[in-house]
This record gives structure tokens, sequence and C-alpha cells, in this order.
């Protein structure tokens, strides 16, 4: 699935100020990451805090630039599951307490936004047997 050309931007309802943004770099290759991680310094300087969120569960490439990083589990990762559950929950679960943790502002997507994303992990797992759900 090839990202689109450029972002797409989000603001949450009833959020004010500069805050948080989240920056979905979801299913990005590590050269466009590093590429997109040097390029983009100074146009985020606007936010008061980002938070990447990123599916390459080597962060090193936040972490040698001093930058915030949450990660999700991969396609990769997700396909490789012998079940469907709790996938779907757990991913639900998580993108909760992301939300509740940093309580952004702005959301921008570099790539796959959380709707795309949530759909190909169903599509991934639809053909899995069904395990038991978290409650």
């Amino acid at each position: 699935m090839p990202p689109p050309a450029g972002p797409s931007l989000f603001q949450f309802p009833g959020t004010t100020g500069q805050g948080t943004a989240l920056v979905l770099l979801l299913e990005r290759d590590r050269a466009g990451l590093d590429r997109f991680l040097d390029a983009s310094a100074r146009p985020f300087r606007r936010f008061r805090r980002m938070v990447f969120v990123t599916t390459d569960s080597d962060l090193r490439p936040f972490h040698d630039r001093g930058l915030t990083a949450e990660l999700f589990p991969s396609f990769e990762d997700i396909a490789a599951s012998p079940v469907r559950g709790p996938w779907l929950s757990y991913l639900a679960r998580r993108r909760k307490i992301l939300l509740a943790k940093w309580q952004p502002r702005w959301q921008l997507a570099y790539g796959i936004d959380w709707p795309a994303y949530l759909e190909r992990a169903r599509s991934l797992l639809e053909d899995r047997p069904q395990a038991a759900e978290l409650p």
C-alpha cells in the first residue's frame, strides 16, 4: 500500500493552543524515515511537543535525534500472528491510551493514517481463526 503524496492533518475537537502533535509514520521504510526526520525538524518547531508513532521496532532514529516515539505493531508482525484476536481490540486500546497519555491537539499522517492502518490490520486477520478478544 503506497503512502499518499502529502500529509493529512487532523485537529482534535475541543483542543486549544500549540499543544502536542502526533506524527504518524506508519509502515515507512527506513531510508524514507531517516530522510523525513532529517528534513522535518524545522517545520515542526511550531508544536510544543511532537510524538512520532512508528511501526519500525528500531527506535534508534528517534532516540539519536532526541525525539519521542511510540511503537505500534507492523503489518509484518500482525500477519505473522496465527490467530485473529485480540489484535483489533489491542490496537483500539493502545490508541486510546496513546491519546490519553499525550493529549494531542494535532495529528499529522505521513503515509498511512489510523483508519487505513486499522483497515489493513483487519484485512490481514480475516482468514485467521478467532481467538478470545480482550474484555
